[in-house]
């Protein structure tokens, strides 16, 4: 390997060529049609709607009429006679970039008045035909169908359910292009627990007739359960079992791309809101602690067993609550006496939207916009629907037909190269120095190597006399004066540093923290972008690895990306990775490390 390391990351290039031209990756907000009827400051209005915020947005809900099978307003006062759908529509004037749909169901409208429409084809053509009449009267783009869950039995289903779906989609689609609009969009809402799926859902099928499948990636642990948990956790714990297992974030998302629906027709759904409970006994309050039922109302959403991100944050403010993290999970959750909340933060939400964007999701929605901080008792308006809109960035896609969002593809392409310390030791002309580095060439540049001490578990410099009195990392970070856009990062480990003392230092967490104290400090110092961890290899005895690197090392990079968002700093955490699949197998959690770091 030369002394200069040049490596091209092409994986964007693929999920642009995917893309259609002028397609964008969505962030939808959804409006609640009995946020309205909520009393005093907390009534929440078609102009409380933070209209720069989304791509979308979705009115919930309307219903469909089970004795004539057309389309209804389920809150006639405020949809109809208070104009709530003729306000909506306003919303264009506002932003005219902006798509507005309606959902159809919801969990209190049930299943039994879709099953009743759908079973018929007379049934699905009246209730089409009164959609595209809704959609023309007030020119929104398209409907969300949320039929809460075709042939689930507790839920008036009926084993013909699963194909009546997929035709009610498929007619919806062709009932719409041959009206003319073919850019009306039918989008279905599904469940990622694999009972409710194969009772109702064809899922390739209705990933091919439907525009977009929205999948819900909450409400997947509560009360019913029986005891404590975090309703949207990302991964699988060592307390989910039979049912509960992959009944997650992620395994659900794999579980619909592996069944054949394509990542750039999911919008992977995030809540607003918590589930809460009440414990047993007020000292035993982690995760799966025992429960004697859900918890108390909030104050303005009155439901047990559920609390609006707005009255956690204001409970958390004006009382003592203890709030812990879901290291697993990738949530938090909190308690104080015997109350418990499991509920999503800027960071767990970040967390999601990470992964969304490794999937090649095509966007993400959150329900629902009235159960946000949006008065902003608890700091800035919106907290949870901006540090979402931060971290997932919805953006035109762009694609090989578009040359300037090419263009503009281009210029956001890494290209990575690495310098490394030994090479300027070679004799007369083969010496590579600081200043041979061509800073136009690259968007990245790797420093190689620092190491792990292995008693203080801190950084170390593995060539001082280099390092500092030679001035190699001033001169390193000086790059950035001839080259501003450039990004410099360090890399921690490689070859002839080992595995033992990463393997040492990630055991325990605060070794970890003496580590990750010492990286941003470091970082800080030098004014340097981030860091590659190059730990070769974790988990390989052969490297002077353990069996719980695995673990430790996902704790590690987790930790890590975590301190550095604490501090609202946009540095990088990285990890060089094999292609060997028995060094994977042993060493490296893939699908979670790829969440947690910022690249591999």
């Amino acid at each position: 390997m030369g002394p200069l390391t040049v490596v091209a990351m092409h994986l964007l290039l693929l999920a642009a060529t995917v893309a259609g031209a002028g397609e964008e990756s969505r962030l939808v907000c959804y409006f609640t049609n009995w946020s309205p009827d909520r009393g005093g400051e907390y009534a929440f209005n078609v102009n409380d709607i933070p209209v720069d915020l989304c791509t979308h947005i979705t009115y919930t809900f309307a219903g469909v009429d089970e004795h004539t099978f057309e389309l209804k307003p389920t809150n006639r006062k405020y949809d109809i006679l208070q104009q709530g759908y003729e306000k909506f529509a306003n919303l264009k004037k506002a932003n005219p970039e902006l798509k507005l749909s309606l959902a159809v169901g919801g969990w209190a409208h049930g299943g039994e008045p879709f099953q009743k429409m759908a079973a018929t084809l007379t049934g699905r053509e009246v209730f089409i035909a009164s959609v595209i009449e809704f959609l023309k009267r007030y020119d929104f783009d398209g409907i969300e169908i949320v039929w809460l869950w075709p042939g689930s039995p507790d839920r008036g289903g009926t084993t013909s359910d699963k194909d009546n779906l997929y035709l009610l989609i498929a007619e919806l689609r062709s009932a719409f292009r041959e009206a003319g609009y073919e850019g009306w969009e039918v989008v279905v809402q599904v469940p990622l627990d694999r009972y409710r799926i194969d009772l109702g859902y064809h899922q390739s099928q209705l990933c091919r007739v439907a525009n977009f499948v929205y999948v819900t990636g909450y409400d997947l642990r509560g009360s019913w359960n029986g005891f404590t948990d975090v309703h949207s956790p990302m991964n699988n714990r060592v307390f989910d079992t039979g049912a509960l297992k992959d009944l997650n974030v992620k395994g659900g998302i794999q579980h619909w791309i592996k069944n054949g629906c394509p990542a750039s027709k999911i919008v992977l759904g995030v809540p607003l809101f918590g589930r809460t409970y009440t414990l047993q006994n007020s000292e035993e309050h982690g995760l799966a602690a025992p429960i004697s039922g859900s918890g108390s109302p909030g104050p303005y959403t009155a439901e047990g067993g559920y609390r609006g991100y707005f009255e956690i944050c204001d409970e958390m403010k004006n009382s003592q609550w203890t709030i812990d993290w879901d290291e697993r999970g990738l949530c938090p959750y909190a308690y104080r006496d015997n109350q418990w909340v499991g509920y999503e933060n800027d960071i767990s939400l970040t967390e999601k939207a990470n992964f969304a964007k490794f999937q090649g999701l095509a966007g993400m929605y959150a329900f629902s916009l009235d159960l946000d901080d949006y008065r902003g008792k608890c700091g800035a308006p919106y907290p949870l629907l901006s540090a979402l809109r931060k971290a997932y960035k919805p953006k035109k896609l762009c694609s090989m037909d578009d040359e300037q969002d090419f263009a503009l593809f281009l210029a956001e392409t890494r290209f990575v190269c690495h310098y490394t310390t030994w090479s300027r030791d070679r004799p007369d002309e083969g010496s590579f120095q600081i200043n041979d580095i061509p800073g136009n060439l690259c968007s990245h540049v790797v420093y190689n190597f620092l190491g792990v001490n292995e008693t203080s578990y801190q950084l170390e410099l593995l060539q001082p006399e280099y390092d500092i009195d030679e001035r190699g990392l001033e001169r390193f970070a000086a790059l950035k004066d001839q080259y501003p856009h450039l990004k410099l990062l360090i890399a921690v480990g490689g070859w002839a540093h080992g595995g033992a003392r990463f393997s040492e230092m990630a055991k325990f967490r605060t070794r970890r923290n003496q580590f990750i104290g010492s990286v941003m400090k470091f970082l800080h110092q030098y004014r340097l972008d981030g860091i590659e961890l190059v730990w070769l290899y974790p988990g390989n005895f052969d490297r002077g690895g353990a069996v719980e690197d695995k673990d430790t090392f996902l704790y590690l990079v987790s930790e890590l990306s975590k301190v550095i968002r604490d501090e609202s700093k946009q540095w990088e955490v990285v990890i060089q990775v094999p292609v060997d699949i028995s060094r994977m197998a042993v060493g490296y959690h893939q699908e979670e490390l790829c969440a947690a770091a910022d690249y591999v």
